[in-house]
């Protein structure tokens, strides 16, 4: 797999999770992601309007899209907040790959434990209806990030 930026990282995420838990927003995914990293917060509070190159603004079935893409920012910015904590860890590892200078594949995501998935599904969910996702829903898109991410095996379960 190529090397992504920390953006791609979280487009490659979004799309694996939008496309797990509603794939009738993948066609407007990308536009959705561009007016996304253009400006977050504009995107969240349009809640799927999105401008094209004409200056039209076409609104989307994609209203889950920028809320997805905030989450897997969220998620991004949890693992690197974790590394301060525990920079001789695999987290500490993946971000230190991670960084500007280097960059990182899914495959460099480190694996998490069972304490650090609970943590950040609750953080998922928290976000998600902060901007307006249904609890059910929240729920599903937070089972899908977390099946893109690594999972400790049961006796490998320390607290890294």
């Amino acid at each position: 797999m190529p090397e992504l930026d920390a953006d791609e990282l979280v487009t490659v995420l979004g799309r694996n999770v939008v496309e797990a838990v509603s794939p009738d927003d993948l066609p407007g995914f990308d536009l959705a992601a561009a007016a996304y990293f253009g400006d977050p917060e504009r995107a969240l509070a349009r809640g799927g309007e999105t401008t094209q190159g004409s200056g039209i603004v076409a609104t989307t079935s994609a209203a889950l899209v920028p809320v997805v893409l905030y989450i897997g920012q969220r998620v991004v910015d949890h693992l690197a907040e974790s590394t301060a904590k525990r920079a001789d860890g695999a987290v500490g590892r993946w971000w230190q790959r991670r960084r500007p200078a280097k960059q990182a594949t899914l495959a460099d995501l480190p694996p998490l434990s069972a304490a650090q998935r609970q943590e950040l599904d609750d953080l998922m969910v928290r976000c998600a209806v902060q901007y307006g996702v249904s609890a059910e829903m929240a729920g599903r898109v937070s089972r899908a990030f977390l099946k893109e991410l690594p999972q400790r095996d049961q006796g490998d379960e320390t607290n890294q």
